[in-house]
């Protein structure tokens, strides 16, 4: 009996063996197919989306070193690491090479193109005084932000600094410089590793002893709030190695200085019209 029994169940594996072979050999109907595809794609959504949860395990603010900041809270950490849409920020219109064409121009009617060597301007043959102004150079809103990003390029701020938008308002016999720059927070702040940020500034701009200083400057970080902006001026304050200003538009009011004393001129206000002369 037991002989029996073991003979019959070896039997029926056999037959069922040979039954998987047949349907192997049949075509799949429109549900099986569904099935199975459907089997795969939840497989590899498990796999990959393993790898994106593990991946976005480490964190925006994570990505920085912020242990040398003084007084940072975690809130204001994430909100500096969050992106900010820089054409939100801007006012008019990026500086571009349009911009620098056209300054260009102008450096060339005033006598002074031959600073320009390949497209940029050159600061030994600045440094050597050797070119003179032969007419007033106007600095509207686009000139001036398009020779000071030139003047930056070949500065040594070029690597912390990208000057985006300049613009000039006279109002009530004052003149005012208005800015976007995109700054490394670690040129101004004790640290290292710590990001980017927008700068927008705003300046009264004055002429003292023929050079163009900018005072009284009011800045605001990324498109924060009033309240989060006086935090964060607060902790760059409080960490600060330079004053924000130095990068901001007291760099382009040096870079301006810089070259009218490269050839040989001075910088005024004439009717509410910054001019080199």
């Amino acid at each position: 009996m037991i002989k029996d029994f073991w003979q019959e169940r070896k039997d029926e594996k056999k037959r069922l063996k040979e039954l998987k072979k047949q349907n192997k050999k049949l075509p799949k109907t429109k549900e099986q197919k569904a099935y199975k595809i459907f089997g795969v794609c939840f497989a590899l959504f498990l796999i990959f989306g393993s790898i994106f949860y593990t991946c976005k395990g480490v964190s925006d603010i994570d990505k920085y070193s912020w242990d040398s900041l003084i007084g940072i809270s975690e809130e204001m950490k994430s909100k500096l690491a969050t992106p900010v849409n820089r054409a939100d920020l801007i006012a008019t219109k990026q500086l571009d090479a349009v911009d620098w064409s056209n300054c260009k121009d102008d450096l060339i009617g005033s006598g002074v193109g031959g600073v320009i060597i390949a497209d940029e301007i050159d600061l030994e043959i600045l440094t050597d005084k050797t070119i003179t102004l032969n007419s007033t150079l106007s600095l509207d809103s686009r000139n001036l932000g398009a020779l000071a990003k030139k003047m930056l390029a070949i500065s040594s701020y070029g690597n912390s600094v990208e000057l985006i938008e300049t613009i000039l308002t006279y109002e009530n016999n004052e003149l005012s410089l208005r800015s976007l720059v995109y700054l490394d927070l670690t040129a101004v702040v004790l640290g290292n590793n710590l990001p980017y940020v927008y700068v927008t500034t705003t300046s009264v701009v004055n002429i003292l002893n023929n050079d163009m200083y900018c005072m009284n400057s009011d800045f605001v970080i990324n498109n924060f709030s009033e309240e989060d902006n006086i935090e964060v001026m607060e902790v760059i304050d409080e960490n600060a190695l330079v004053d924000l200003g130095f990068y901001t538009n007291e760099l382009i009011a040096r870079q301006i200085n810089t070259f009218s004393d490269g050839v040989n001129a001075i910088v005024r206000i004439n009717n509410g019209n910054l001019e080199i002369d």
